[in-house]
């Protein structure tokens, strides 16, 4: 293994990418949904209130 990251220099690649594009989608869509240390690191607290709204906390 070269130890290159591939998913680092993929996600730089949608970064620069010209807006509206497949490519700028899709590197949103990763920025938004599969930043899991973002995800863990919010938890549950984005759904806390919503939760208690409908009386499962």
């Amino acid at each position: 293994m070269s130890g290159l990251d591939l998913a680092g220099l993929d996600r730089a690649a949608c970064a620069a990418a010209p807006a509206g594009t497949e490519q700028q989608q899709v590197g949103d869509y990763d920025a938004t949904f599969m930043d899991e240390a973002g995800i863990e690191a919010r938890g549950l607290a984005l759904h806390l209130p919503a939760a208690e709204r409908v009386g499962v906390w």
